[in-house]
């Protein structure tokens, strides 16, 4: 939630909130989370922490941080760089 406060956004999906993963009755709302993830800004997957409570890295302060390359593709259009593959990192994820 900070991190939807400091980029000014006025809406956070959270899925794992939103829909009863395992409820049959929920089956029906599943055909419409691409239409949900298509209107997003970006999506941000929580991959390093040792539980859900341990949040965003470089949110709060006084949080481990990294600086990540930032390129400009287009004027006022900027997209980071990977700094290593994310799939080791998520297999090790909780």
């Amino acid at each position: 939630m900070t991190l939807v406060q400091l980029i000014g956004a006025n809406y956070l999906w959270v899925d794992s909130m939103c829909l009863v993963q395992d409820d049959p009755g929920e089956a029906s709302m599943l055909g419409y989370m691409d239409a949900i993830y298509s209107h997003a800004l970006f999506t941000i997957v929580a991959a390093d922490g040792a539980d859900a409570e341990a949040g965003l890295p470089g949110i709060q302060p006084g949080s481990p941080s990294f600086n990540q390359p930032v390129v400009e593709v287009f004027s006022g259009v900027h997209l980071t760089v990977d700094v290593a593959p994310q799939v080791p990192h998520l297999e090790k994820s909780p």
